[in-house]
């Protein structure tokens, strides 16, 4: 494991030189630019409740496969859920997989064989013999998802967001729980040399921007979004926002191991390319475990949060 030095609240890995003068930041949104801690979460966890009372027999074994709020960063640490929609399909394949089948594993041990298998849609199909089966007879990808999108946009907003009428009717949407997490004065200065490569779609994102006005620091041409077709730990993002002069040292700020491995992908199809560091939010997506998950898979700069590493190189705009 790298060894790692103060810089005043962040932590930088040894083998980095001083910092220089930034060219370039790219942001991640949540857990980032905004606490979405409780929306996604109780989203994800509202429709798998949902769904599961959808299984027949659901009412006789009422305390089993259960998902709960703790159980959704160790998903997001596991690797390939940068989208919730995935997340909120894994979790309940492994609840259909847990009710029909006695040999289901437990959720820590699927989680865990989960990560051996590389995280994501693809390691659930990996896990699970009987992902076909369940899939044909129960599981709809379309609809869990758009299930979990109602329970985040409410029934008012989830067409707006997700192009969808909503299913569940009547509710608020867990979209307003979310805080604002860096203040529009911290950006002004880098107001143009800024971008967001979020999971988020173009909607979601603007919700977001519009609530913590920073709507017009981040125009349409420096926002990569899920729907447009870059998909992290893809770097396309990246490599459609960053100047590519090399020499540049640039940043990504974001909070999973996803949005790390993006930086890494980028710097192995770019050896020649800019200086881009990752710097890892603490506290984030995947909570308490993420400063270890960050120290061992050697983030380049660890900060409790993007406005604490915004002040930190503040005389450098």
């Amino acid at each position: 494991m790298s060894h790692y030095r103060p810089w005043g609240m962040l932590q930088i890995r040894d083998s980095i030189p001083t910092l220089r003068h930034i060219q370039f930041i790219v942001f991640d949104v949540d857990g980032v630019l905004v606490d979405a801690g409780q929306s996604y979460p109780l989203s994800i966890v509202s429709a798998v409740t949902y769904y599961k009372r959808s299984l027949p027999g659901i009412a006789a074994k009422p305390q089993d496969c259960d998902v709960t709020l703790d159980d959704i960063p160790l998903f997001k640490a596991a690797g390939g859920f940068n989208d919730e929609w995935d997340l909120t399909y894994a979790a309940c394949l492994w609840v259909t997989w847990c009710h029909f089948y006695h040999d289901a594993p437990s959720l820590a041990k699927f989680i865990q064989a989960l990560s051996w298998a590389g995280g994501g849609i693809k390691g659930v199909h990996k896990v699970i013999p009987e992902t076909k089966v369940l899939i044909n007879q129960w599981c709809s990808y379309r609809t869990i998802a758009q299930i979990a999108q109602e329970y985040y946009a409410g029934s008012q907003l989830c067409s707006t967001l997700f192009g969808a009428a909503p299913i569940v009717h009547g509710l608020e949407g867990f979209h307003h729980l979310e805080q604002d997490l860096v203040p529009p004065p911290l950006l002004d200065p880098w107001k143009d040399r800024i971008a967001i490569y979020t999971g988020r779609n173009r909607a979601e994102t603007q919700l977001v921007l519009n609530r913590a006005g920073l709507a017009k620091l981040f125009p349409d041409n420096r926002k990569i979004t899920s729907d447009s077709g870059c998909i992290k730990p893809n770097p396309e993002g990246l490599e459609l926002l960053l100047p590519m002069t090399a020499g540049n040292q640039v940043v990504f700020i974001g909070d999973t191991l996803d949005d790390l491995r993006t930086v890494q992908n980028f710097r192995q199809q770019h050896p020649q390319g800019p200086d881009l560091l990752f710097v890892g939010v603490a506290g984030g997506s995947m909570g308490d475990q993420s400063t270890t998950l960050f120290l061992e898979h050697e983030a380049d700069i660890i900060t409790p949060s993007a406005a604490a590493f915004l002040t930190a190189i503040a005389d450098w705009v």
